[in-house]
C-alpha cells in the first residue's frame, strides 16, 4: 500500500506472511531474499518502508530477518 502522508514522501507498507514452522527457516529466508528484491525493484530507494506482518521467525538471528534488514 502507497499511503500519503503529510510532506514530500509517501509511506509504503507490505504485509507478508512468511513459512510458519521451525524446520522451514531455508524457505524463510528464501522468501525474505525474493521479497527484498521486490522491494528493491518496485519502491523509490530511501523510501519510508513498513514490512509487517506474520513472519513466522523462531529466533531472532533468523537468515530471513537479517535479509530483510539489509
Amino acid at each position: 500500500a502507497q499511503v500519503d502522508i503529510p510532506g514530500p514522501e509517501d509511506l509504503y507498507l507490505v504485509s507478508v506472511h512468511l513459512k510458519a514452522g521451525a524446520s522451514d527457516a531455508s524457505i524463510r529466508a528464501e522468501q525474505a531474499l525474493a521479497l527484498r528484491t521486490l522491494i528493491r525493484e518496485r519502491f523509490p530507494a530511501g523510501a519510508l518502508l513498513v514490512v509487517a506482518g506474520d513472519l513466522n521467525t523462531h529466533s531472532r538471528t533468523e537468515a530471513a530477518l537479517r535479509h530483510l534488514g539489509e
